[in-house]
């Protein structure tokens, strides 16, 4: 029983030590921005991702976590 319960903390710990962040490798990220559409028009808390001079991808700026990467 001992035994299970330690297999069961050091998954436990490996889970919680996990890094949830995202890194965008050659990318700028622009965070808590506003973005007008032409259909719904003003979006806030946005966060754009630019790679290549060109808009990458767009994410919630809270749903996103960016890697402190440099």
């Amino acid at each position: 029983m001992k035994s299970f319960i330690s297999i069961i903390l050091i998954f436990i710990f490996f889970i919680s030590c996990n890094d949830n962040s995202i890194y965008f490798e050659d990318a700028y990220c622009i965070e808590n921005i506003s973005i007008i559409d032409p259909n719904d028009g003003l979006i806030e808390n946005k966060t754009i991702v630019i790679k290549s001079n060109k808009i990458y991808q767009i994410f919630d700026s809270n749903k996103l976590i960016l890697s402190k990467k440099i």
